[in-house]
């Protein structure tokens, strides 16, 4: 894919009534690393994330968590939404994670406020208190969720998160932060056009009234970028943060929780004793007829062996149940793990492209979209089922039937039990209370009626 937009980036620190050279905890900007997931070579990436409470924060976890993010991002293909989901997933699973056995009153919040640069277009994400101002010459363009505002990071195993998507040209200004709006006047923010990224953080910081931290991005041709799309240096994080953070890495998917968990386990294994039961009856009958059939073929294996040294039977019988000890194993992990998670992951797809195609301002430039959404949903469903599957098809139905001007009717037989195995009809009328139906096969006109509803 071709550059034709980059981004010249500005960080903004305000601290103690006055803007900070040092660069801010939990901001980044930074382009796609060279082993980046497909889709992901051509796209720039700006974070800015905050914990909430401050005090209860340990230095450098911040920045530990904005490489978290980057990672999890550039790592996942796909479309943009479902990378920007699985940042999020990244970052609210490490706070869930640190919540557990502390106090409720020591419980971290997480907020965080994500923009992707991708050609002509930038995607945003919000999760938790945060903000997106575009600034073009006489423009001045907010956008924030409430709903996402009251509903952090670390609350829940699934993050909430609101996108947004516009087309950006030469010359506009983003601004991205994690403090709660307002915090700058559109008079302020209106003067920000005609400022290089350098003098326009200086004024922000002169009008800020409180500690903020974030990115001010202005969009210019490629190649005209006048500082370096790199990460701010980062602390290495100390061993507690390190042992909080090891699992998330590895970690694909959410946990379960509650009574489904509970429910899932116990189906588990009600499944796995029975496999077990089967396969230990016919390894049984299988290690008799192949023992036999060995010592048949070669009767020096019956002679006893020697002294301290495995008999011949054993060692057939360790050659033959090795193998089918994997096979069985990797057979039980497949159909009892592989499928959920495939499902999943078709699921996942097929949300967000549900969520992309509701972000597009034309309806018909979102048909794609929705022909994606119910391929992938299809897909799905050869591996599972669920109630969120059923209500994103209906989504996507709906807004296809919407597009192609179809009204869908509920389908119910005017006579029960019709007119009989045997009948033809060809013609029919009807009023509000009578209907005619010529039936071809024995030439006559039948009649039906009833009551009006």
């Amino acid at each position: 894919m071709v550059h034709t937009l980059e981004a010249d980036v500005a960080l903004i620190h305000v601290a103690g009534g006055g803007a900070r050279i040092t660069p801010p905890p939990g901001t980044l900007a930074q382009t796609a690393p060279r082993r980046a997931a497909r889709g992901r070579r051509s796209e720039m990436l700006f974070v800015n994330l905050c914990l909430v409470p401050q005090q209860a924060t340990p230095p450098g976890l911040l920045d530990h968590l904005a490489r978290l993010v980057t990672q999890a991002y550039y790592g996942t293909p796909g479309s943009v939404t479902y990378a920007l989901r699985e940042a999020a997933a990244a970052f609210n699973d490490h706070v869930v994670d640190t919540n557990k056995g502390e106090d409720e009153d020591m419980h971290l919040q997480g907020h965080m406020m994500t923009g992707v640069l991708r050609e002509g277009n930038l995607y945003l994400a919000q999760c938790g208190i945060g903000q997106a101002i575009v600034v073009r010459p006489g423009q001045v363009t907010r956008l924030t969720s409430e709903e996402s505002a009251n509903r952090p990071l670390g609350l829940s195993l699934t993050p909430h998160i609101r996108y947004h998507h516009l087309e950006v040209k030469p010359g506009d200004l983003l601004i991205l932060t994690t403090s709660p709006p307002p915090v700058w006047s559109d008079a302020t923010l209106s003067g920000l056009s005609s400022l290089d990224p350098v003098q326009a953080v200086d004024r922000l910081g002169a009008a800020s009234s409180h500690d903020l931290t974030g990115l001010l991005v202005r969009i210019v041709p490629y190649g005209e970028a006048r500082t370096p799309l790199d990460a701010p240096a980062v602390r290495r994080p100390s061993p507690t943060e390190t042992r909080r953070t090891a699992q998330i890495a590895s970690r694909a998917r959410r946990r379960p929780s509650g009574d489904v968990a509970q429910r899932a386990l116990a189906s588990t294994s009600e499944l796995l004793n029975t496999v077990k039961h089967t396969i230990r009856t016919w390894f049984a009958s299988a290690t008799h007829a192949v023992s036999r059939m060995i010592t048949r073929m070669a009767p020096g294996l019956a002679e006893p062996s020697l002294v301290r040294t495995s008999t011949p039977g054993l060692l057939a019988t360790t050659a033959v149940a090795v193998p089918l000890l994997v096979v069985t194993i990797a057979a039980v992990v497949y159909f009892g793990r592989g499928k959920r998670e495939q499902f999943q992951a078709y699921l996942d797809q097929a949300s967000a492209a549900v969520q992309v195609a509701q972000m597009k301002s034309i309806p018909e430039e979102a048909r794609s979209d929705w022909d994606t959404a119910l391929h992938l949903l299809d897909l799905a469903g050869t591996y599972g089922h669920n109630q969120e599957a059923d209500d994103l098809r209906q989504l996507a139905q709906d807004a296809l039937d919407a597009l192609d001007l179809i009204i869908r009717l509920d389908f119910r037989s005017v006579v029960s039990g019709g007119f009989g195995p045997e009948a033809h009809i060809t013609a029919l009328a009807a009023s509000a209370t009578d209907l005619y139906v010529l039936d071809a096969a024995h030439q006559i006109v039948r009649h039906a009626w009833g009551t009006p509803e």
